[in-house]
């Protein structure tokens, strides 16, 4: 591997990203962000690497701009620690661990090495003298991120393991920001997915050689296993340095004295606030009004809460006003900051002020605007909590809620025939509705439209003149949890949709925002005919039963098995796979035959595979974790959703 000296130079304060950094690094989907909205309670897979009791930890990596990108790199530690008896720097008795990290200088080498290691650039970030940069910190080898003129190298590593309950606990480390490069360099060290330190151009001139980093992470000494990941993104030009990370406990809780170096990070000076749940808010009550726009300033507020779909980027949250209200009617209602001062807001809904769980969160109403908007089902006499927040500590000042009833004009009804080429303008059709991936404020015309057969339709709208949303409804028009498809794009945005034969649904036309209207024509047309035994594999997409295979192509993945695993939708944009058949059998009632699972669906053996073959080679075929490192409950999870495991 050959890695070429790039000059030191220094890049202005890191401008805000579009996506999270741990998103980057493992290619997985992000609930939350852009112009998503994320209902319910899903909870979104953290950190990067898939670990155990045993200690194990392994990391994988995806460059940014690819699904299938990218190179990776396995490791797995199993610690065992011996505790000896000393004096703290007071006197008093102390029993240190001295070493909790394996292999703290990663001397072991590339792919050997017990830290998973991630380098998209290079697949490994370990280096030695013959990668010609500078020596080690300490030993021979260490960790080098970037180091290339001609492309970002997004990676780092990162090490599971437990520091006894009770204990204080010292992590030290080196590092050296070698130079700059095109874009935006950040390095962080995040433990279970928080961020607790980070440096950035902004900071560079600190590190311009080995320096020694100290953090009190006695917040993390609890006797529960952690996943420490040094993780970063060096665009081309930049280089970061990292060695002879060291961590130290004592095993009595008697504080280890912290030298004047230690970080803020972790000693209350700059802890991120990941709380999702709201906390105690002070929330002033609105009422039942609607519509109605309520002006407010966050400025001072404080930063009481967080919300789940806040892109954690290595900011300070930003500081958040609470407001509850109630719903005067059933319906479905929008909330939004439109007219916010304030450029960049994240907005959440609770179920009260008082730690309740969020119901919905959005971060970002679509690409390129970073103001929020979400709608949400209510009904007659339901009180919520509403959090206006900044994303970042930089966003203060005056903002807007708007707060209104969604509801569709009476719609024109273009029939049951295909395919459609019908030709129309939203110019003063107003703002009635919106789509989950677009559409606030953009003016909006409504059809109906019934299909003759059972198939797969194309539904899209495209312009000359205008940037238009297209989305559909099944009966309920407005309502997020009745949506069937959207899409949004500049001169053409469709959605695919699986229909029955006289499927009556909903379509809407809308503009992307207030300043996008014009001539545009909708267009439907079935794209393809359902066929094909349910129960096996086909090269063709869907299946030939309507329902399931409407419920196939909509099955949503539960949030707490992790990636990677196929996206159902793909069963009908695509082939009808092994794991579309499987799906099939196993969460829609298609009459098929199972495999027996056997051990397959136990998740806790700690060794990996399982003892049913043509299920062990369906689940490790996409994580290979299981067949690598551990069969766990997320892959005994997988061999029953996607590989026809008949787990009872």
């Amino acid at each position: 591997m050959l890695r070429f000296r790039i000059p030191n130079t220094l890049v202005a304060a890191r401008p805000r990203a579009t996506a999270p950094l741990l998103g980057l690094l493992l290619g997985t989907v992000v609930a939350c962000g852009d112009d998503a909205t994320q209902q319910s309670t899903e909870s979104e897979t953290e950190g990067s690497s898939s670990g155990s009791s045993d200690g194990s930890a392994t990391m994988t990596t995806t460059e940014a701009d690819s699904s299938t990108g990218g190179s990776s790199s396995t490791g797995t530690t199993t610690q065992s620690t011996t505790m000896t008896t000393s004096n703290d720097s007071s006197g008093g008795a102390c029993v240190i661990v001295p070493q909790l990290f394996d292999d703290p200088s990663f001397e072991a080498g590339p792919n050997a090495s017990p830290w998973g290691e991630a380098s998209s650039a290079f697949g490994t970030p370990l280096c030695d003298d013959s990668c010609g940069g500078p020596t080690a910190s300490d030993g021979s080898i260490f960790v080098w991120l970037g180091g290339s003129n001609a492309q970002d190298d997004v990676g780092g590593v990162a090490q599971d393991l437990t520091i006894n309950a009770s204990d204080s606990a010292t992590l030290t480390f080196d590092f050296w920001w070698g130079s700059s490069g095109s874009g935006s360099d950040v390095f962080q060290l995040q433990i279970d997915g928080n961020v607790v330190w980070e440096v950035t151009g902004a900071d560079a001139a600190n590190y311009p050689e080995w320096t020694q980093v100290e953090l009190d992470v006695s917040a993390y000494a609890d006797g529960n296993d952690h996943d420490f990941d040094f993780t970063g993104i060096a665009t081309a030009g930049a280089s970061f340095y990292l060695d002879n990370v060291s961590l130290e406990s004592c095993g009595d809780g008697t504080a280890i004295t912290e030298s004047d170096t230690v970080d803020a990070a972790m000693t209350g000076g700059g802890e991120t606030d990941t709380d999702t749940t709201g906390g105690m808010l002070t929330c002033e009550d609105l009422g039942n009004t609607v519509p109605l726009s309520q002006a407010g300033n966050n400025a001072g507020a404080g930063n009481d809460s967080t919300g789940s779909c806040w892109l954690d980027f290595g900011q300070n949250p930003g500081e958040d006003v609470a407001y509850t209200w109630t719903a005067p009617a059933d319906g479905v209602y929008r909330f939004d900051t439109v007219g916010s001062t304030i450029a960049d807001t994240v907005l959440y809904v609770l179920e009260d002020c008082m730690g309740g769980a969020e119901i919905a969160c959005n971060e970002d109403i679509a690409d390129g605007n970073f103001l929020s908007a979400l709608t949400m089902s209510m009904t007659e006499g339901q009180t919520v909590a509403i959090v206006v927040d900044g994303w970042s500590d930089q966003e203060s000042g005056d903002f807007v809620l708007n707060i209104s009833q969604v509801g569709c004009d009476t719609p024109e009804d273009l029939g049951n025939n295909t395919p459609i080429e019908f030709d129309d303008d939203n110019s003063g059709a107003g703002d009635d509705v919106s789509g989950t991936c677009g559409g606030v404020g953009g003016e909006d015309v409504v059809y109906t439209w019934t299909a003759q057969e059972d198939g797969i339709y194309a539904i899209y709208a495209v312009s000359l003149q205008m940037s238009p949303v297209v989305y559909g409804y099944g009966s309920s028009c407005g309502n997020p949890d009745d949506e069937i498809g959207c899409g949004a794009g500049n001169g053409l945005a469709a959605f695919n949709a699986v229909l029955a034969a006289d499927q009556e649904i909903i379509v809407v036309v809308d503009g992307a925002n207030p300043a996008e209207v014009g001539p545009y024509e909708l267009n439907i047309e079935q794209t393809g005919v359902l066929s094909g035994d349910c129960c096996a594999a086909d090269d063709s997409p869907g299946c030939v039963d309507i329902t399931t295979t409407q419920c196939v192509c909509g099955f949503d993945v539960p949030a707490d098995v992790a990636a990677p695993y196929p996206d159902p939708s793909d069963c009908c944009s695509g082939e009808w796979t092994a794991e579309c058949a499987s799906l099939a059998g196993s969460q829609c009632g298609a009459a098929c035959d199972l495999t027996p699972g056997g051990t397959c669906c136990d998740g806790d053996s700690g060794q990996p595979n399982c003892d049913v073959g043509s299920v062990q080679d369906c689940v490790c075929a996409f994580d290979s974790f299981c067949c690598d490192t551990e069969w766990d409950a997320s892959c005994a999870a997988k061999a029953v959703i996607f590989c026809a495991a008949d787990c009872g």
